[in-house]
């Protein structure tokens, strides 16, 4: 009896790496399609307002903390769409605020506000 228990946790415990390397592959395989299908898709430039903008912290403790921002956009249809925004962006966009988004699939290029109650584009 202790033989069989003895071999079944063996076999249990061999079976552990083999399942976080699925998940690492399964993981892997997923950003490398994201990746394949932006850069298929057509950089697009389309009026939008921004609607939300939010902050996602992991990390801490005993390793690195990091921040991601994001940013809702509302195209004149009602579609939205939530894109990563870079640090050093992220400040430069209010919630409100009118433009143009350049973007790729779902990846972001870049924001162009316009001044209130204006066609006039301004560079934040």
């Amino acid at each position: 009896m202790e033989s069989l228990f003895t071999s079944a946790f063996a076999g249990c415990f061999c079976l552990i790496p083999v399942f976080i390397v699925v998940i690492f592959v399964l993981l892997a395989s997923q950003g490398i399609a994201e990746w394949h299908r932006n850069n298929q898709m057509p950089i697009v430039g389309a009026d939008v307002r921004v609607i939300a903008k939010r902050a996602q912290t992991h990390g801490g403790g005993n390793m690195r903390a990091g921040t991601r921002y994001f940013a809702t956009f509302e195209f004149a249809t009602g579609h939205r769409l939530e894109l990563q925004i870079p640090s050093n962006e992220i400040g430069m966009i209010a919630e409100g605020d009118e433009g143009t988004l350049t973007h790729q699939g779902t990846r972001y290029k870049g924001f162009l506000r316009r001044h209130p109650g204006s066609d006039i584009p301004f560079r934040s």
